[in-house]
């Protein structure tokens, strides 16, 4: 599988080491828009293709798919280029920065024959897969409150074109929450679904810096997001159902090889479960999209996201936003 990099930041420095790991993938091509960080990076990765320009490397005939590692505003132009190009695409999460763009990539994707997905790299991990293991075995009984949080110090980072913590680290509680209420009820329990969202702009950029949520479902489920680009290295979620909870010991976003998860019943007996990886999230995403695209599958099942996945957690994301800045213009 012979990949073209969009974009020479850390985020691709990192897909790139994982491309590398995995036996039947290479880097061809990579494109970025000053010359000496191309050159860098085309030295460090033994990339052979350069270029200054995302739409030629996009054009490469030696390119079988596409990883859009770019700040968000400009996911959707790429992805939509790649796919009228015809290239595999994996792109960076959030899908995009609103609901019209996003509509756009998945008109796009659906009409098209290519293999699509969104970078949210930790629902490959083993890790994901227990988890919907024990949704599914009703361990915890019926989920009745989701709750996560993840804060990190970033903010001098991003791009203020990027809209900020929702899209830059919200997605990630977001998407993850998703999983489970879509596990435990289906796709159709967000049906309905209300938010209330409070939050802080950044003085830096006027982005939303700091944000919490209160989502609520018609079947009375609750969900309870917080997180904050400007601070801190934190995250925490918890599933608690009537029977029990779980709660990551460790941080579900960045699994690694030893990963712990631990129930606790409503008698308040605890029990860990260690879950062990041969590597990363993102060793595990490249292998699984290249194995997708030999099978001639055009996504891969959850836990990974799906397009339609993407999308819904990108309406969440979305109505989040909405709703801070109604509170802060009532303010």
């Amino acid at each position: 599988m012979r990949w073209g990099i969009l974009g020479t930041s850390f985020i691709s420095e990192t897909v790139a080491k994982a491309i590398l790991a995995d036996p039947g993938s290479s880097i061809q091509a990579v494109a970025g828009r000053r010359q000496s960080v191309i050159d860098t990076f085309a030295e460090e990765f033994a990339v052979p293709n350069k270029y200054n320009s995302y739409e030629e490397l996009i054009q490469d005939p030696q390119v079988d798919i596409v990883y859009i590692g770019l700040p968000n505003h400009l996911h959707h132009t790429y992805i939509l280029e790649s796919v009228s190009a015809n290239k595999h695409v994996l792109c960076e999460k959030s899908l995009s920065i609103d609901l019209e763009k996003s509509q756009l990539i998945v008109d796009a994707v659906t009409d098209s024959e290519v293999f699509f997905i969104e970078g949210l790299m930790y629902l490959h991990h083993p890790l994901m897969t227990k988890l919907v293991e024990v949704l599914q075995d009703n361990i915890i009984g019926d989920v009745r409150t989701v709750s996560g949080q993840y804060y990190a110090d970033i903010a001098e980072f991003v791009n203020p074109d990027s809209k900020g913590a929702i899209y830059n680290l919200g997605c990630y509680p977001v998407s993850l929450l998703h999983l489970v209420l879509q596990t435990s009820y289906g796709s159709e329990v967000f049906d309905g679904l209300e938010i209330t969202g409070f939050g802080s702009l950044s003085e830096k950029d006027g982005n939303i810096c700091e944000a919490s949520m209160q989502l609520r479902l018609p079947n009375g489920v609750v969900g309870l997001i917080h997180t904050a680009e400007t601070f801190g290295m934190f995250s925490e979620f918890v599933v608690i159902g009537e029977k029990g909870s779980l709660r990551f010991v460790t941080n579900p976003w960045l699994p690694g090889e030893l990963n712990t998860l631990e129930l606790t019943s409503v008698d308040g007996e605890r029990q860990q479960i260690e879950v062990t990886g041969d590597g990363d999230a993102f060793y595990y995403q490249i292998k699984n999209i290249r194995q997708a695209i030999e099978q001639g599958r055009r996504y891969i099942d959850r836990p990974a996201a799906r397009l339609q996945d993407s999308f819904e957690v990108m309406s969440i994301l979305s109505k989040w936003e909405a709703s801070i800045v109604d509170y802060l213009e009532a303010n």
